[in-house]
């Protein structure tokens, strides 16, 4: 719901890019007429099915995330499909949920009190944020800022991170720091910017 995706139910054709997430319940690949290779997705969220395909470059960069049983979130124009008189999407993008969180995210918010805090809060802190602020493991990834609220009392300061300091918000990341601080006090902020992506 954070990623402001539609329901497949909800979907209707000729309108702009939209944005449906859910199962891969079946996945195909097969050779168009020109040699080039194409995927057919069937994706489900619940309210109803829907084809998506998969073309060329798109294709070429997302092979590896197709396939049955991944949930993921696709974007791309709906047409009626002729041949079966229901609708299909044809797939611009697909992102994974951890990619989807990096993408449509505009912050990671840590929230700390002054009981919570204790002297080595910084320590714990670079430790768990240094391995997701580029390494292979999360390469490519899109990374969103960190913004750490300090309350002490009827004092509050928003303390944003540098840019050095973004990170991808895996699922290892966000479980390290609930685990570590509170899971009250660990949120992904999404804003609009899931609305205009």
């Amino acid at each position: 719901k954070r990623f402001r995706v539609r329901r497949i139910a909800d979907l209707r054709d000729g309108q702009k890019s939209q944005r449906v997430a859910g199962l891969v319940v079946s996945q195909r690949t097969r050779r168009s007429r020109r040699g080039g290779e194409m995927a057919f997705a069937e994706l489900d969220d619940r309210s109803a099915r829907i084809e998506a395909s998969v073309f060329g470059e798109t294709l070429a960069a997302n092979r590896g995330k197709l396939r049955k049983d991944a949930v993921l979130v696709f974007e791309g124009e709906v047409q009626q499909d002729d041949f079966s008189a229901g609708l299909r999407l044809r797939v611009s993008a697909i992102h994974t949920i951890e990619e989807a969180r990096g993408r449509f995210a505009n912050r990671l918010d840590i929230s700390m009190d002054r009981a919570a805090l204790g002297g080595d809060f910084c320590d714990r802190l670079e430790a768990l944020l240094s391995p997701h602020r580029g390494n292979d493991a999360t390469a490519g990834a899109q990374r969103c800022p960190v913004v750490v609220t300090c309350r002490c009392g009827k004092v509050e300061a928003r303390i944003p991170l540098g840019e050095d300091w973004r990170v991808a918000p895996t699922d290892a990341l966000l479980d390290g720091l609930r685990s570590a601080f509170g899971a009250q006090r660990v949120a992904l902020d999404y804003g609009r910017e899931a609305d205009s992506a």
